[in-house]
């Protein structure tokens, strides 16, 4: 059973379909809008792998 074209009568790849599934949900997320608001924090870069 594949839900989206049950539902909609067409198939639709993935790729399509991910910024309508990613557009809400960030916009729900209050750490990601806070950030978007303030600014992205300073992270330090890893430490480089030295084996």
């Amino acid at each position: 059973m594949l839900i989206y074209p049950d539902s909609y009568g067409e198939a639709k790849p993935v790729a399509e379909l991910i910024p309508f599934m990613l557009d809400p949900f960030l916009a729900s997320d209050r750490s990601f809008a806070k950030a978007g608001k303030d600014g992205m924090p300073d992270v330090a870069a890893p430490p480089a792998d030295r084996t």
